[in-house]
């Protein structure tokens, strides 16, 4: 019904719902189609006006392919400024960009601007394409095929295939884009997919990934399929950003070859790289895939000095040349303990990874690498930029069997933040010799290579330790002895001394031949006339271009070497020999070896420690740490000596050793007095007892000075053969002074804020052993902050702080805002009253944790008179300190020590002590059961059964590795009580259950009975007996847990006590041990004359062994103490004795309470012969002793046995479980209570004794004479007659009862005596 369309009428036609396509098109013309109804006369047209469309989202993207060791192009380093030579590839970094095209880009035909496509990059970089930007064909993202169908998962598409298609002229580092233009009659087509080289001058400053300026973009414009003057410059669609670097971790696949954008890093400077000190630090493993002959292992040392802050939990990344292998799971320790040691404020420190790490190996490249050559490393703790402080670890890599030049070039470093961003890495290669200066640039002279076998044997002795400085400015000898080759060997020779080492330039010094003798005669070391000399610019390296040796010489010789103030903690501490070190063939590389340099005779881990530094304070304490290199004798020790600045300290002359400290001898004299200018010397003088070399923590009791010091003082500690004579100095080890600390005015308060229980729980305080702890600090300062200063929070022993104890700018752990110190969002319950809230603006900026110490920087803003509080977040010990305050330092105030929290464990010292440490004979039919004693004093109470439940509070124990608990369906027996005590706790109170793994016992309270805390004011010590059965081999000691619970349910809301116990090692046992006794002689206090022992040993008895039998407590078994004599000792079977040329064994007894420990003994073994006696023959003999009152404790009632060797390591022990005994009443005594009386008349009796046993009741039994009668007796009325039959009368004497030990007289009155009389 539509008017016709003629040359005068028109129609406007609207289309509805019309579909566009997703992706975007240039400018264009929609065309129109006219003709008549049966189709005929068709006419065509275009419009006249112009329509193009934005493709959606994510139909143009870009993307860029992770490239170079940190994903960011072969060379991702800060540009130097320096201009790019184009010709010089590693003049730029490479990068290539996979593009895909949301729009077809068109040229219709002309010569202009007519289609184009930008690459943005962020600000600073220059961007260019060389050639025709094709990438290269072998990189692994064109490689991968995870599917497995025979086609590449990414194929490499490429923008152009002839110089005819378009160009890059406008991209030649002249700006930030890159351009590409299209030529005459040109297209691209939506959807297709691009790879382009691009060539980039990097930003002359850093670029991290996750810089919100980081952001690379595309842009496409076209004037369109037909270029008319309505679209003169065409149009060009919106800048579309590359797909973001979320975005790509969470689409499968993505982020192992591609990126949102490149990070740009620091050069890190000078980290080392050095084999560690074994024979095959520096050969290669040999031969074959298998490693037929040899596989050679070594930890590597690493160490390196961060220029930017990595933060928590980022990576460190090792490279290695391919063929090195790390291992899938790569294995990563610390250093020995010297490297990370403490040599004065004004010297490099090294510091461990903070635990756990966790280390993957990976290959580099992905898919060419034969070996997991590259380590990356996950640190749990903080690595930051600090003045002088380097980070150093060891890591496990196994060698290969080749060698070539280019392993030199490729050991690398990189460091990386917690999302695995890059953020700094080595340049060049890492250097072997950090003293190697970079122009020296021969293959031998950059990274360490591989030789073709170790050399053994190398000795070195250092005949003076003192450091150059204090040894009269005089260089040592060193003697080098000896080597020996098994063939004729000519080659060349390095030895590299560690850093710090410096060998004497004068060649007159050297001495060719040392330690010659008849047996080894001398050579000259590398043959007649050959004098090594030290390389040019390299003090520490000695060489010689050519050496000869005669096989199986022993060679060596004698140098001049300047010993430095400290061995090295930025390098291995090794002297490194390298044979063949200028060959290129590894057959050539004849032989290497690491050998560890001796410690250098100085001082190190020299500090002070205090718990206050408030004026005036006269109940400080402060701590002394030094760890000493050479012996200390007679006359010898140690002095520490303030300056200036330590005037006003007066000391205790006394002293605790604190723990980890080696131990000092016991005769150690302390004296602290004063020096002429009248500053603090404290001299610890030896006696008999030499100092040993060790590392040792001492704390004195201290007064602070009367008066602020406002510079810290400094203290030298010495070591000098004569302490009397100080200040004249007689040189041991070489002083080392270190920094002292200021003396504050008093801050007017400070100390815990008074949470209620809803505070604690919603601010996680937590007070259990080991765990991390919220804990609110309240203070107020007397003045006000004039600029930023550090606040110091200090925590009693055994506190730990995190390194960067302020966490995340968005969340931080340093909690000081209204909404977060009492629980997060808690604004509203905001204490009221004088506490004032933190200012936003004067939040901390910064908190470092030390150990104990948390360093808080805090911006100008606080005010004086003003109470404020904050949440800091801490581990806490494992136990209770012993000086448990805590100080706050600010401003220049010091706060008084304010009391601090007991940490729910058992007071004091847990411990576990087994009857037997001997294993079980594995598949045994009769197990061992072994008691173990857990003595503890809990600190909460555990409760006993409520009324309205079957169970109360519960201990839980859980038995150290390989243990097992004594019980049948799962149902268990203990002894506990209170330790000391003659009875346990009701057995009846107790539920004893264990776990299915038989590794974790539960202890319920289901009576009135409470395990009392120390809590409470009246704690008490428990002695807690479990029943196990040991190990089946020998292990070291593990520990053994024992936590309480206020609910059986055992949920750690109900959680009090967590006790972490020491455990003991288990040795293997004998073949057999028995004790018996033969005639069942088994009453208290009488004798026992035949006790035959039997033992059969595992192990042959060798001379020097030492063989020892204990009794159990109580048991004598001496018959002259004097002469160490055994009670009637016999030989069973072996005349005249099992050790005739040895002797008699000798018995002796230790008089302690509750009856004698006595032993038997073969004190050494001397029979001239090897064995002494065979393994698995029996030692048979017979012993007398006397029985004890009654038997002994549970864990004291065994027969124990030991076998020592003669250098006393324990090779064997075993148990023999004692007889009960029948406890007989001591002091029997019946007397007439009023007068003799006559047979058959009636009569009151006293019946006096002692008991042995603590009882409730007493039994009498009239035997003779007959006819007595107790039917008509009385006793006093706070006893009770239980039973009156006759000849027989039993009594309840109530409480007390029958004490053990305590004589005790019974009247019972109206008894009817018997016939015949008596007396």
């Amino acid at each position: 019904s539509m008017t016709d369309i003629t040359d005068v009428t028109s129609h406007t036609v609207k289309i509805l719902s019309l579909t566009l396509p997703r992706g975007g098109f240039f400018p264009t013309r929609f065309g129109v189609e006219l003709m008549r109804d049966d189709y005929s006369d068709p006419q065509y047209t275009t419009s006249k006006g112009m329509v193009w469309k934005y493709p959606e989202a994510g139909r143009t993207e870009g993307r860029l392919v992770l490239s170079g060791p940190t994903g960011s192009g072969p060379r991702p380093f800060v540009n130097s400024g320096a201009s790019v030579d184009a010709s010089d590839p590693n003049a730029f970094n490479t990068l290539v960009v996979r593009l895909q095209f949301g729009a077809t880009l068109w040229n219709w035909g002309e010569s202009g601007l007519a289609a184009q496509v930008e690459i943005r990059l962020p600000p600073g970089y220059k961007c260019s394409v060389i050639g025709d930007g094709a990438p290269a064909s072998d990189m692994d993202v064109f490689l991968v095929d995870a599917n497995s169908d025979d086609y590449p998962d990414h194929r490499r598409g490429l923008l152009a295939v002839s110089t005819t298609d378009g160009d890059w002229d406008r991209s030649a580092f002249s700006d930030r884009s890159c351009i590409y233009e299209l030529h005459r009659y040109n297209r691209i087509y939506e959807k297709q997919v691009v790879y382009i080289t691009l060539a980039v001058k990097n930003p002359p400053f850093e670029f991290r990934k996750d810089d919100r300026n980081n952001v690379w973009d595309i842009q496409l414009s076209s004037k369109g399929a037909q270029s008319t003057s309505e679209t003169p410059g065409g149009v060009s669609m919106p800048y579309v950003d590359f797909v973001n670097n979320s975005a790509i971790r969470l689409s499968p696949g993505m982020e192992t070859f591609f990126s949102g954008n490149a990070a740009v890093i620091k050069n890190l400077e000078m980290p080392l790289y050095q084999p560690g000190f074994t024979s095959n630090a520096l050969a290669r493993s040999c031969c074959g895939a298998a490693f037929d002959q040899r596989r050679a292992r070594q930890f590597m040392r690493v160490v390196f000095k961060p220029g930017v802050s990595v933060g928590q939990r980022g990576y460190v990344v090792v490279d290695a040349p391919d063929g090195f292998d790390f291992g899938e799971a790569c294995t990563v320790e610390e250093l020995p303990a010297s490297y990370y040691a403490f040599a004065g404020s004004a010297q490099f420190r090294v510091r461990p990874l903070k635990p756990p790490l966790v280390c993957a190996g990976r290959r580099y490249p992905p898919l060419s690498a034969r070996t997991y050559n590259r380590a990356k490393i996950r640190v749990a703790g903080l690595i930051d930029v600090v003045d002088l402080v380097y980070y150093g670890f060891q890591i496990l890599i196994t060698h290969p069997t080749t060698y070539d030049t280019a392993q030199h070039e490729q050991w690398k470093l990189w460091l990386e933040d917690s999302m695995a961003y890059p953020l700094e890495g080595t340049k060049d290669t890492v250097l072997f010799n950090p003293a190697q200066v970079h122009t020296q640039t021969h293959f031998y002279h950059k990274s360490w290579g591989l030789y073709n076998q170790p050399i053994e044997g190398i000795r070195i002795h250092i005949t003076d330790l003192r450091p150059y400085s204090i040894s009269n400015e005089a260089d040592t000898t060193i003697i080098i002895w000896p080597m020996v080759f098994p063939e004729a060997t000519q080659t060349t020779l390095r030895i590299t001394a560690p850093l710090g080492f410096v060998w004497n330039t004068d060649q007159s010094n050297f001495q060719p031949t040392t330690n010659c003798t008849d047996v080894d005669p001398c050579e000259p070391f590398g043959g007649q006339g050959v004098i090594p000399q030290v390389e040019t610019t390299v003090d520490n390296t000695l060489i010689w271009t050519q050496v000869y040796f005669n096989p199986n010489v022993k060679y060596g010789f004698q140098h001049k070497i300047r010993i430095p103030d400290h061995n090295p903690r930025t390098s291995a501490n090794s002297f490194f020999f390298e044979f063949g070190y200028q060959e290129t063939d590894i057959n050539n590389r004849m032989f290497a070896v690491a050998i560890e340099a001796p410690r250098v005779a100085a001082l190190i881990n020299c500090r002070i420690g205090y718990n206050t530094n408030q004026v005036g304070i006269t109940d400080n304490r402060m701590q002394f740490e030094f760890q000493t290199m050479t012996r200390i004798g007679i006359k010898g020790g140690i002095v520490i000596a303030g300056n200036g600045n330590t005037k006003g300290f007066t000391f205790t002359p006394e002293y605790i050793l604190l723990a980890a400290s080696d131990p000092l001898p016991a005769d150690l004299t302390v004296t602290a007095g004063l020096s002429g200018e009248g500053t603090p010397v404290i001299r610890l003088k030896v006696q008999d007892v030499a100092i040993e070399p060790g590392h040792y923590k001492i704390e004195m009791k201290v007064g602070n000075p009367p008066g602020r010091i406002l510079t810290a003082g400094r203290w030298t500690f010495g070591s000098y053969n004569d302490v009397n004579l100080y200040p004249v100095k007689n040189y041991i080890d070489n002083e080392m002074e270190t920094p002292g600390f200021l003396i504050n005015s008093r801050m007017q308060s400070a100390g815990f804020f008074a949470i209620s229980e809803e505070q604690k729980q919603a601010t996680e305080r937590e007070d259990r052993p080991g765990y991390l702890n919220n804990l609110v600090i309240e203070f107020t300062l007397r003045n006000r902050p004039g600029e930023v200063k550090d606040m110091v929070l200090k925590a009693p022993h055994g506190f730990v702080f995190e390194d960067d104890c302020l966490g995340p700018y968005d969340n931080p752990r340093l909690k000081t805002s209204r909404n977060t110190v009492f629980g997060d969002n808690s604004g509203g319950n905001f204490p009221t009253g004088d506490l004032m809230e933190w200012p936003s603006l004067v939040a901390p900026t910064a908190c470092t944790g030390d150990g104990r110490d948390a360093t808080i920087t805090i911006p100008v803003g606080l005010v004086s008179e003003r109470r404020y509080a904050f949440r800091i977040r801490v581990t806490n010990p494992l136990n209770s300190p012993e000086w448990n305050k805590w100080t706050l330092n600010y401003n220049s105030e010091s706060s008084d020590p304010f009391q601090g929290f007991n940490i729910w464990t058992s007071v004091g010292d847990p411990s576990a002590t087994p009857v037997s440490f001997a294993r079980n004979q594995g598949g045994s039919a009769d197990p061992m059961v072994n008691p173990v004693s857990l003595v503890f004093r809990p600190y909460k109470t555990v409760p006993p059964k409520p009324t309205d439940a079957d169970k109360g509070g519960v201990i839980r124990v859980e038995a150290a590795n390989g243990f097992n608990f004594v019980h049948q369906n799962r149902e268990c027996q203990v002894y506990l009580g209170i330790n000391g005590a003659n009875s346990p706790l009701p057995n009846e109170d107790l539920l004893c259950e264990v776990d299915a793994s038989a590794t974790k016992l539960n202890l319920y309270m289901v009576g009135p009975t409470e395990i009392t805390g120390e809590e409470s004011g009246n704690g008490n010590e428990y002695n807690l007996i479990v029943y196990v059965y040991n190990p089946n081999g020998a292990q070291s000691a593990g520990d053994w847990h024992l936590n309480t619970f206020s609910k059986y349910t055992r949920e750690p809301d109900f959680s009090l006590d967590e006790s972490v116990i020491p455990g003991f090692a288990i040795n293997n046992d004998l073949w057999r041990f028995t004790v018996e006794n033969q005639r069942q002689q088994l009453n208290g206090n009488s004798r026992v004359n035949d006790v035959e022992i039997v033992l059969s040993f595992r192990d042959n008895v060798k001379d020097e062994d030492h063989i020892v039998v204990y009794a159990p407590r109580g048991f004598d078994i001496v018959s002259n103490p004097e002469m160490a004599q055994c009670d009637n000792y016999r030989p069973v079977g072996a005349s005249p004795d099992w050790f005739p040329i040895t002797g008699l064994p000798e018995c002796r007894c230790e008089n302690v309470t509750n009856g004698p420990l006595c032993r038997f003994e073969w004190v050494r073994i001397k029979e001239g012969q090897d064995p002494a006696f065979a393994q698995k023959q029996d030692i048979r003999f017979k012993i007398a002793t006397k029985n004890p009152p009654k038997t002994p404790f549970t864990i004291d009632n065994y027969w124990t046995v030991k076998h020592f060797s003669g250098t006393g390591a324990l090779l064997a022990s075993q148990n023999a479980r004692s007889w009960d005994i029948t406890p007989q009443l001591a002091d029997v005594d019946v007397m007439f209570a009023n007068g003799y009386r006559s047979a058959g008349s009636q009569a009151n009796l006293n019946f006096q004794f002692t008991p042995v046993n603590d009882a409730c009741c007493l039994e009498i039994l009239a035997e003779f004479p007959t006819e007595f009668d107790f039917t008509q007796s009385t006793v006093f009325s706070n006893y009770d007659i239980l039973i009156q039959e006759g000849t027989r009368m039993a009594i309840n004497l109530r409480t007390p009862g029958l004490l053990a030990g305590q004589e005790i007289t019974i009247t019972v009155f109206n008894v009817r005596l018997g016939r015949g009389g008596g007396q």
